[in-house]
C-alpha cells in the first residue's frame, strides 16, 4: 500500500544533521565576512565622497548589496538553522536592481557632462538615490504584490532554496516550454538527418 509521506514536513521534525549545520552554517559565515569587507567598503566611500561624487552612488548600492546578503543568505541559513519558515519581501532585491541603471546613469554622466557632474550637490546626489534607489522599488514592491497574477517565491528552508506558492502552474508552463524546445530540437535534428 502506498503511503504519501510529505518530505518537507518530515523534514522539520528532524533534529538538524550535518548537511543542515554545513548549509545554514556556511550561509550565516559568509554574510558575516562579506558584509564586514563591504562595511570596509563603505567607510572608504564616506571619508571621499565629498572628492568624487560617483562614490555617493556607489554608498547606496552597498547598502543595497549588504540587504540582499543579510536576506538572501544571513536570514536564509537562519531559517534553516532554526527550522522555521521566515517572510521576507522582495524589496531589497528590487532596491538593488534599481541602484544598477542608477549608477550607469551616473557613470554616462561623469563621461559626456563632467563638469556638470562635478557641480552636482551632496543634496541631488542622494535624493536621487533616496528616490530611484529606494522609494521607487517600493512602490513597485507595493504594486505589483497586492495583485493575484503574481507568483510568491519565498525560500524553503528543507529544500535549501526557492519555491513558489503556486508551483504546479509554474511547472506546467515550464514543462511545456522544454518539451517545445525539444520537439523543436528533434525535429532539426531529422531534418539534418536527411540532408
Amino acid at each position: 500500500m502506498y503511503s504519501a509521506v510529505d518530505p518537507i514536513s518530515e523534514w522539520y521534525t528532524r533534529p538538524l544533521d550535518g548537511d543542515d549545520i554545513l548549509a545554514g552554517g556556511s550561509m550565516n559565515l559568509l554574510t558575516l565576512l562579506f558584509v564586514s569587507l563591504y562595511v570596509l567598503v563603505i567607510a572608504v566611500f564616506v571619508s571621499a565622497e565629498k572628492e568624487i561624487i560617483g562614490f555617493r552612488y556607489l554608498i547606496s548600492m552597498a547598502v543595497a548589496d549588504i540587504l540582499c546578503m543579510v536576506q538572501y543568505a544571513f536570514l536564509n541559513g537562519l531559517a534553516i538553522l532554526t527550522k522555521s519558515r521566515l517572510f521576507y519581501t522582495d524589496y531589497a532585491w528590487f532596491a538593488y536592481c534599481f541602484h544598477l541603471p542608477l549608477i550607469a546613469w551616473s557613470r554616462f554622466l561623469a563621461i559626456f557632462s563632467p563638469h556638470t557632474f562635478r557641480l552636482q550637490s551632496r543634496r541631488t546626489s542622494f535624493s536621487l538615490c533616496l528616490i530611484v534607489g529606494w522609494i521607487a522599488p517600493l512602490i513597485l514592491e507595493c504594486a505589483t504584490h497586492f495583485h493575484p497574477f503574481i507568483t510568491t517565491f519565498y525560500y524553503e528552508p528543507a529544500v535549501y532554496g526557492m519555491v513558489n506558492d503556486n508551483f504546479p502552474k509554474i511547472a506546467i508552463v515550464i514543462l511545456v516550454q522544454h518539451r517545445k524546445t525539444l520537439r523543436g530540437a528533434s525535429n532539426s535534428l531529422m531534418v539534418v538527418e536527411r540532408k
